[in-house]
């Protein structure tokens, strides 16, 4: 009984649920219509992300190689041209101080002996300007 009021152990008065009536077979083949729509749309959806996830892997593998293969090949060159500026930056410091002391002439064997380093780190950072010019050899 539909809509109606009824009474339960003294509680006031309440209203009975409402039972939907049968579907008509025309309104059950088109729910059922309705039904294989939403169904066929999720498994669309739900391929498409799928495949857009592989997608996605799939640029990001191959991205992260050629990334990787960029840093493996600049990472050196960087690294050799930061010691080649170091190494330049210092033995020029050596030099200029050992021409002032060259000049001044008071302990010979120093000046010398920063001459000597000056040579030597200039000749080391005129390898790391080397390597660093360098491009890395690919094998094929």
């Amino acid at each position: 009984m539909p809509n109606e009021t009824t009474r339960r152990n003294g509680d006031g008065p309440t209203l009975a649920r409402h039972v939907p009536a049968p579907l008509a077979p025309r309104e059950e083949a088109f729910a059922h219509v309705v039904r294989d729509a939403l169904d066929s749309t999720r498994e669309i959806v739900r391929d498409t992300v799928a495949l857009g996830v592989l997608e996605v892997r799939g640029a990001g593998t191959d991205l992260l190689h050629k990334a990787g293969e960029t840093a493996s090949d600049i990472g050196p060159r960087i690294a050799w041209a930061t010691a080649a500026a170091v190494f330049g930056v210092v033995g020029f410091v050596l030099a200029i101080v050992a021409l002032f002391m060259a000049s001044e002439a008071i302990l010979p064997s120093v000046p010398g002996r920063l001459g000597i380093c000056a040579v030597i780190f200039l000749a080391v950072a005129g390898l790391g300007i080397y390597q660093a010019a360098r491009r890395k050899k690919r094998i094929v």
